[in-house]
């Protein structure tokens, strides 16, 4: 087992980041409709191979060599197909391996998103990263298992916590999450 620091808004968070265990790929997007994650969270082979899956489900022509007006054009005709809240949507949601999430859709990692992992059960000041020069009020130390990277964001190391070692207030005056949120 390694330990493995995250920053929360708060301590409730911090339990509830224990209890589902995982991280929302690519925060940016989460949350989206469909037709907005097809155009904004996916790029590159990634968007292509999607819309091909969706042109195959909702018998759509998509070439198998594509090109950009093609993608455009398929992203049109599935912005009529992928109604916010339709049978569809769910379907196109399942299909690409996005989950509810709030109002709308997200992908999750396999496992949280940790500013840094250590051997042995640091202390607060051992942090030496963080959120583009921000931290949220409160550090967590994780006890937990290394699971992979993720690449999809930050790069972060993604872990599978058993247990938090510590929470540590930064005090009521560290950045607040509406602050934080708009920073970026």
């Amino acid at each position: 087992m390694k330990f493995y620091i995250r920053t929360e808004e708060t301590r409730e968070q911090a339990r509830e980041a224990m209890n589902r265990g995982r991280s929302v790929r690519r925060w940016a997007f989460a949350g989206e409709d469909m037709r907005d994650l097809l155009r904004d969270d996916l790029e590159g082979r990634e968007q292509y191979d999607a819309v091909r899956r969706l042109c195959e489900i909702f018998d759509l022509e998509f070439p198998e060599e594509a090109t950009p007006d093609d993608l455009k054009t398929a992203l049109r005709e599935l912005d009529y197909i992928l109604e916010p809240g339709s049978e569809e949507e769910k379907q196109a949601a399942e299909a690409l391996g996005y989950e509810t999430f709030e109002k709308g859709f997200a992908r999750f990692l396999d496992g949280l998103c940790a500013l840094q992992e250590f051997d042995s059960e640091p202390k607060p000041e051992d942090l030496k990263k963080d959120l583009c020069g921000y931290l949220f009020r409160y550090l967590v130390c994780y006890e937990g298992e290394y699971t992979g990277w993720d690449d999809a964001d930050e790069g972060w190391p993604l872990f599978r916590p058993v247990r938090i070692a510590w929470i540590h207030d930064r005090g009521e005056n560290a950045p607040c999450s509406a602050r934080e949120r708009f920073a970026f």
